[in-house]
């Protein structure tokens, strides 16, 4: 298992970063209906614990990916 970290924050439970959709993004369709990809151009990765934003470039989150240690 693992999780995505917020790079602003401190690590803790309430500081991972979940995926969210952005309304305020402009599509780069006119037509919302021409949108094939159900709006992955909208898509980002909000902090749970400062509520930061971030677009999600192949580097940016393999960066910030971490392993869920258990036990």
């Amino acid at each position: 298992m693992h999780y995505y970290a917020c790079p602003y924050c401190a690590p803790s439970p309430e500081a991972h970063l979940v995926g969210a959709v952005m309304e305020e993004v402009r599509c780069k369709y006119k037509n919302e209906k021409d949108c094939t990809k159900k709006h992955k151009c909208k898509k980002v990765m909000q902090c749970g614990k400062c509520k930061e934003v971030f677009n999600t470039p192949v580097g940016f989150l393999r960066s910030q990916k971490r392993k869920i240690k258990d036990g």
